[in-house]
C-alpha cells in the first residue's frame, strides 16, 4: 500500500487540506533554503501547492510526482507553468535516477507513507551529492487544532472512532524529533529541525465542516463509514465545538509543522 490517505478526489481535496498547503510552502521554502536549485522534485505533490511554490523561487524544472492519479491530473489540468511537470509515482520506489535532482522536499505526505523510511531513503538517493532534502508533516499530538477538534468530537459520540484516532495521533514522523531520524539514518549531512505554524482560518462552521463530506483524508473516510443519522449527530457536535459559545462565524485555529532538512 502506498498511501494510507484517501486520495480520490481533488476538488474535494483542495477544501479539505489542499488550500492550506500554499500557506505552509512559504515558511518552509524559506527554512529549506533551496538557493539556487536547478531540478527539484516535489515527492507526494498532490494537487501542486508546493510545486508551484517552488518554482516561483527556482530558475530550473521542477516535478511533481504522487501516488494519486486524480490529484496529478488535476494539478496538470490547472498547471500553466513550462517549467512544471506532473507524474504518478510511488514515493517510496521512485524510477528516476541516482542524483537526477538538485533537491527533493516533500510536505504533508510522509507520515501517510507505510514505507516512509524507504520514501526518506529514495529522496535522498534522487539527489546529487551537496543537494537539499528537507519535509515536513503536521505535528497533529498537540499542534494540529482542526483535527483535535474533529476526532475527541467523533470519539465522545463513537467509541468505537477511538482506534482510528489512535492510528491518526500515534502516526509515524508527527512528533518532534521523529521527521529528522530517517535523513540521519541514511547519512545526510547538517540535518536540522525546526516548527512551522500557520494559521487555518474558516468563514464560518460550513467553511469547517463541508470538506469532510466528500471523503478525503483520514476524517472524510471515516465519516463516509456513518450513516445519515449518524453523519448528522457529528456534524451538530462538531458545530457546537466550533461555535463553542459564540455565535457562528469566522474563527481561526493554529496548526504546527514539524520540518527538517539537511543535505546529500
Amino acid at each position: 500500500m502506498a498511501s494510507t490517505y484517501a486520495a480520490t478526489n481533488a476538488e474535494g481535496y483542495e477544501l479539505h487540506m489542499g488550500r492550506w498547503s500554499p500557506a505552509l510552502a512559504e515558511p518552509f521554502l524559506d527554512f529549506a533554503d533551496l538557493g539556487p536549485a536547478g531540478r527539484v522534485l516535489d515527492v507526494g505533490c498532490g494537487t501542486g501547492s508546493l510545486t508551484r511554490a517552488i518554482a516561483a523561487r527556482v530558475n530550473g524544472d521542477v516535478l511533481g510526482v504522487d501516488v494519486s492519479a486524480p490529484f496529478i491530473g488535476h494539478a496538470r489540468a490547472s498547471n500553466r507553468n513550462a517549467r512544471i511537470s506532473y507524474e504518478v509515482h510511488d514515493a517510496s520506489k521512485l524510477s528516476f535516477p541516482h542524483a537526477s535532482f538538485d533537491a527533493a522536499l516533500s510536505i504533508l505526505v510522509l507520515n501517510f507513507v507505510p514505507e516512509y523510511r524507504s520514501a526518506a531513503s529514495e529522496m535522498v538517493r534522487v539527489t546529487r551529492t551537496g543537494g537539499r532534502v528537507a519535509a515536513a508533516c503536521w505535528h497533529v499530538e498537540g499542534g494540529f487544532t482542526m483535527m483535535r477538534i474533529f476526532w475527541d468530537t467523533a470519539v465522545a459520540l463513537d467509541p468505537s472512532a477511538s482506534s482510528r484516532r489512535g492510528s491518526y495521533y500515534s502516526a509515524p514522523l508527527t512528533r518532534h524529533g521523529e521527521l529528522a531520524s530517517p535523513f540521519r539514518e541514511l547519512g545526510t549531512r547538517d540535518v536540522e529541525e525546526t516548527d512551522l505554524t500557520i494559521w487555518m482560518r474558516f468563514q464560518n462552521f460550513d467553511d469547517y465542516w463541508r470538506p469532510f463530506t466528500f471523503g478525503q483524508g483520514t476524517q472524510g473516510a471515516y465519516l463516509a463509514t456513518l450513516d445519515q443519522k449518524k453523519g448528522d449527530r457529528l456534524r451538530e457536535a462538531l458545530r457546537d465545538a466550533y461555535c463553542a459559545g459564540r455565535e457562528d462565524g469566522p474563527r481561526a485555529f493554529a496548526s504546527i509543522a514539524n520540518a527538517a532538512k539537511g543535505r546529500r
